[in-house]
Formats: structure tokens, C-alpha cells, sequence
């Protein structure tokens, strides 16, 4: 009964969601249309911005895969297998019960400036693709900047799935930064998004 209960709130609650970001948007053909202004079944975002953390932080932050569950609410699990010095894979899962996705990434290391990881073994995509890249500014302070991009398996799971990687892919940039300043302290600079 519990389940089913926290099934039917999930369920509107994501419904509400849904219903407000396609009224959102300058296309409202279907609920199962442009939701995010790209087609049914690709998501890509990408997000620049000057920091207040070295090169060597950031990459420190973002390269240790297995710390992930502590400080990004959506991720549940992870576990790192298949190392080698400059890449490995991870067994990750992501979202919300009852909503929960596991997926296998090959992650790729270029110290200090580079993490990369993809994936083509998920339930809900065909692939997805991240980059990290780390621009030392000098000054304790770098440029980061993240892009993902995922194509979905299935355009029926593109409502629930595009809100999800959406709102991930937005607080991304700024669950890392957040964690830089629980283990570096206070930043040099002020933050400052960049153009693209």
C-alpha cells in the first residue's frame, strides 16, 4: 500500500512537472512533443563558468567517480570496476525510487584537464556522453565547463526521462563546485557563467 501510495504522489508530482515545462516552451504540440527544443529523443546541455578552485581541485573533485553518491542527491550507487590509469568503468544508479536507472560508464581520465565519460548499456538510452574540461586560470581559479548530451532508446520515455536529465544536467556543474567548497574552503573568486 505504501508503494503504491508513493507511486500515485511520484506520479503527479512528475505529471505537474511535465504539464510545466512543456507550457514552458515555445513548441507545445504533444506532452510527448519538443520539450526541451530539441528532438523527442535527444537531450544535450552544456554550461561554462569561471571558478574560485584550481585546475588541480576541480579535477581532484570530478575524477573521483567513487565519492559521487555522497554529494549528488540523484546518484544512489556506484560502483568502479575495470581500473586502469587513465580510465574506468562504473556501475552507477541514478534518479528517485520508484524511479531508478543502473547504467555501466567507461569513464576517461586526461590529468588535469579532461574527464569523459559515456555510456551505451542503459534501459532508457541508446548512449550518452559527458565531458568535463578544466581550463587553469592561474590564481586558484579555472575555467569548468560540462556538456551531456544522450539520445533516448524509446520516445515514449522522453517526458519522464528529459525531466530528469534535465534538472541533473542543471545542478550538475553546481553539486561539484559545492563540493570543491566542503573539502577547499572558500573560493578566490566570485563565480561567473561564461558564453558558450
Amino acid at each position: 500500500m505504501a508503494t503504491s501510495v508513493m507511486s500515485f504522489r511520484t506520479s503527479r508530482i512528475l505529471t505537474k512537472i511535465l504539464i510545466r515545462d512543456v507550457q514552458g516552451c515555445p513548441s507545445r504540440r504533444t506532452l510527448f512533443g519538443n520539450i526541451l527544443g530539441a528532438p523527442d529523443d535527444t537531450f544535450s546541455h552544456r554550461d561554462r563558468r569561471l571558478i574560485g578552485y584550481s585546475q588541480e581541485q576541480m579535477y581532484a573533485v570530478i575524477s573521483e567517480t567513487k565519492n559521487y553518491p555522497e554529494f549528488l542527491p540523484w546518484c544512489t550507487k556506484l560502483k568502479r570496476f575495470d581500473e586502469r590509469d587513465d580510465s574506468e568503468k562504473v556501475l552507477m544508479t541514478v534518479g528517485f525510487p520508484p524511479f531508478e536507472e543502473t547504467y555501466v560508464s567507461r569513464v576517461i581520465f586526461e590529468e588535469p584537464s579532461k574527464v569523459r565519460s559515456f555510456s551505451a548499456e542503459g534501459t532508457f538510452f541508446k548512449d550518452l556522453d559527458a565531458l568535463w574540461t578544466i581550463e587553469d586560470c592561474g590564481k586558484d581559479s579555472c575555467i569548468l565547463s560540462f556538456r551531456i548530451n544522450f539520445k533516448l532508446k524509446s520516445r515514449l520515455h522522453a517526458p519522464l526521462a528529459k525531466v530528469f536529465f534535465k534538472s541533473t544536467a542543471l545542478t550538475m556543474s553546481r553539486a561539484f563546485i559545492g563540493r570543491a567548497g566542503d573539502l577547499y574552503g572558500e573560493p578566490s573568486c566570485r563565480e561567473k557563467r561564461l558564453k558558450l
